[in-house]
């Protein structure tokens, strides 16, 4: 017999404005690498989502378990405990 494995891709996906806003706030910051999008608990309702973004060294620097998503020029961190549950997140910017 014979197992075999599927795993399936997971993505996250940034819209073209996101992109153009996460570009301004990276040139803002000289030691930014990237964005970080994670989960916190929210009491019953389930999940808040947060974004921050992730310094070359420091406090925000990239964690051990951060997988890293490519968009264009964009790095995007992201815990693996959270890629099931954000699988298929589609980040945008409004004003």
């Amino acid at each position: 017999m014979k197992t075999e494995h599927y795993t399936p891709e997971l993505s996250i996906t940034l819209t073209p404005s996101a992109i153009g806003h996460v570009r301004k706030e990276l040139a803002k910051t000289p030691d930014a690498i990237g964005i970080r999008i994670y989960l916190q608990s929210s009491g019953c309702s389930g999940y808040k989502y947060e974004t921050e973004l992730v310094q070359a060294s420091g406090d925000k620097a990239p964690k051990a378990d951060d997988e890293i998503l490519l968009q264009d020029d964009i790095k995007l961190y992201v815990a693996r405990k959270d890629l099931p549950i954000l699988h298929g997140t589609q980040l945008d910017f409004v004003t």
